[in-house]
């Protein structure tokens, strides 16, 4: 988790980004059109995987959105230094409470 987040400049404790009834799964870099992606990922015991990604994107902060896309919830935000996108098959309200509680997580 730790080498994840330092080739992307950011910190993934891992005691932090425990979400109710999912097991963290697996951490890994990918690369897009020459940009790193982050993308851990969570198995839910009720829904199913669940995915987070994270970009290095220095811009202006963007308060968490959500939509559907592809039959999965998606919600979305920015902190001024990266950009978190947050997919899985749990329900938009349950989606939107496990990315404020990771939004939390990853700001301290």
């Amino acid at each position: 988790m730790q080498h994840t987040g330092e080739r992307l400049g950011i910190a993934l404790p891992a005691p932090k980004l425990a979400l109710n009834g999912a097991e963290l799964k697996n951490a890994r870099v990918l690369a897009y059109d020459d940009r790193r992606i982050a993308q851990l990922t969570w198995l839910d015991a009720q829904f199913g995987p669940l995915a987070l990604c994270i970009i290095q994107q220095p811009g202006k902060p963007e308060s968490t959105q959500s939509e559907r896309r592809q039959g999965m919830n998606v919600v979305y935000w920015a902190d001024g230094s990266h950009s978190f996108m947050l997919i899985g098959h749990n329900p938009a309200a349950e989606m939107t409470r496990l990315a404020e509680r990771l939004q939390r997580s990853l700001s301290t």
